[in-house]
């Protein structure tokens, strides 16, 4: 009797484990990643600076964001196949700082201006974000739920099924979107700034449903069949564009021609909620009406077993600056003005503004500008620069005004520091530097001209005897009209200086300005390699209200 139910264990344990092997199928629950955070074995960030404080310990992964601008990023490599159902699931606890901002699980990530985001605030809202391109989407924007505890730990969950993702805040269904492929490979939090947050128990698994079926021997065994929940495939034809990218365009609308691919069958194509007509093989094809400024366009196919795939992407549409109003025809000239400050005393001198300086003019001189340059400049020839730049852009339709060195904001207005500047408390700002508005009233003057203000000059406030000093960093300045301003880094926070010869913003600015591709993605692409290469802790940022298409080169 007792070898009977050895060789009829036997035989269940080899049945079970050929069909495992030669089925090559995963049981439900079967785990991707898994960490407790009892160590730092899993290889996440850890960092102690003035910006961020990120460790492990006791089981809990800790971020103290201490900076009042940006979000900080931690990931990992944890390689999901985006095909199968699956979970992503974290503990999280909220101990301080601004209670309306998010904190967030992310995955697909493949940089920091791409990936998808679930967060929560210690206020009681959750969202849904897409951040494509470094542009964010919000499938589900903040919404109010009395689930999320603020002082008291919270379990925040993503659960892929078929073309559908849905959201759970501690064990309960929340909400729901259709699903979007990833960008990447890689798993990990988002913190925005002000604010402390403890992670734990960070889990990702496969969630496929299994069939049932009994063996040969009466036994049941998990084995097998995977239903079809694969979403459809989509492929944009015209125009050429890659998901979550944004384009820029001149016409008053579109023509949006693809294919949606899908084993079982395409049952419908929308784009943007609109049904439209669908080939057997899947071709579609529409033409889109775009508004003035920024437009979504949204293709979401749906198979025959009622799934569904999305792509997404941007369209700006604004009118060519070579066609004025009024009909005529003005070619296009350029002029920019170039001041670079380094010499500002053995305290306070930069090491890079001259540098940064020069390697603009001769960048922007080779984009046929006509350049006026200064550097090390003292009030008096920078007010003078300033005035013959002035003078000039009435004969001019594209105008740019670049300054490298040391700037500070006191009292909400941003200032530009001359290098024989004697500021001995903040109040001689107004008398001793230049207000950045000197220059933004200027392109005011001109607002169907293409105008643009880079400023990189918020490298630290080397003022730090004032007992009352100016504020760290510059604070939002609010373009005219035709006007596009840009930081080196983001409202109230510092710029690095740089290792080498210049430094990292307009290191970066000028490969980006020598290729051909729009203002705004110049400025996008500078962005996305200089958060890259400090980890998030430097942002470029801009804002805009161009009303023209620009290119700094004109061709490929």
């Amino acid at each position: 009797m007792k070898k009977h139910r050895l060789a009829l264990f036997a035989r269940v344990l080899i049945s079970a484990l050929s069909i495992l092997c030669n089925n090559n199928l995963f049981a439900q629950g079967e785990i991707i990643y898994e960490d407790n955070f009892s160590d730092n074995s899993g290889n996440w960030g850890t960092n102690d600076n003035e910006n961020i404080l990120l460790n492990i310990q006791n089981g809990k992964y800790f971020f103290d964001h201490k900076q009042l601008q940006n979000a900080w990023l931690s990931w990992k490599t944890v390689t999901i196949n985006s095909k199968r159902n699956f979970r992503i699931s974290c503990n999280s606890l909220w101990v301080g700082g601004i209670d309306n901002h998010s904190y967030e699980l992310v995955w697909g990530l493949s940089d920091v201006n791409n990936y998808c985001s679930f967060g929560i605030s210690a206020n009681g809202s959750y969202r849904y974000s897409i951040k494509a391109g470094g542009t964010f989407i919000n499938p589900i924007d903040w919404t109010k739920s009395e689930l999320i505890n603020k002082n008291a730990s919270n379990k925040i969950e993503v659960r892929k099924t078929g073309g559908i993702i849905e959201f759970y805040i501690n064990d309960i269904k929340v909400n729901q979107s259709n699903f979007e492929d990833f960008f990447g490979n890689n798993v990990g939090f988002n913190v925005n700034r002000n604010q402390k947050v403890l992670f734990d128990n960070l889990l990702v698994e496969y969630t496929d449903k299994v069939n049932t079926q009994p063996d040969d021997l009466g036994l049941s065994s998990t084995a097998t069949t995977i239903t079809d929940q694969n979403p459809p495939q989509i492929n944009i034809l015209q125009p050429a564009v890659t998901r979550g990218i944004t384009m820029s365009e001149s016409q008053q609308q579109i023509l949006v021609r693809g294919i949606a691919e899908d084993k079982s069958g395409i049952r419908e194509v929308t784009i943007n909620g609109v049904p439209v007509e669908t080939s057997p093989n899947g071709n579609f094809q529409q033409y889109i009406k775009l508004a003035d400024g920024s437009n979504i366009i949204s293709i979401i196919a749906t198979d025959n077993q009622n799934n569904t795939g999305t792509f997404s992407f941007f369209v700006n549409r604004q009118d060519n600056i070579q066609t004025p109003k009024d009909g005529s025809y003005k070619p296009e000239r350029r002029i920019a003005l170039v001041i670079g400050n380094s010499a500002y005393g053995s305290n306070q001198t930069l090491k890079n503004p001259v540098n940064d300086a020069r390697l603009m003019s001769k960048t922007l001189r080779g984009l046929d500008f006509e350049v006026i340059e200064e550097t090390d400049a003292s009030k008096q020839k920078m007010e003078q620069a300033i005035r013959d730049f002035s003078r000039k852009l009435p004969d001019f339709n594209v105008a740019l005004f670049y300054f490298a060195g040391h700037g500070v904001q006191v009292d909400g207005q941003n200032y530009l520091i001359p290098t024989d500047a004697v500021l001995t408390t903040k109040s001689d700002c107004k008398f001793e530097a230049i207000p950045v508005n000197f220059i933004v009233e200027e392109f005011e003057k001109y607002p169907d001209n293409v105008n643009i203000v880079i400023l990189d000059a918020c490298r630290n406030n080397p003022f730090r005897s004032w007992v009352r000093g100016g504020e760290q960093g510059f604070r939002y300045i609010a373009p005219a009209s035709g006007t596009i301003i840009s930081f080196a880094t983001s409202e109230g926070s510092t710029a690095s200086d740089g290792e080498g010869d210049n430094g990292l913003f307009t290191s970066q600015l000028v490969k980006q300005i020598s290729k051909h591709a729009p203002v705004e993605s110049v400025f996008k692409r500078t962005r996305v390699e200089v958060e890259k290469m400090t980890n998030g802790a430097q942002s470029p940022q801009e804002w805009s209200k161009l009303k023209g298409e620009f290119y700094f080169q004109r061709s490929n």
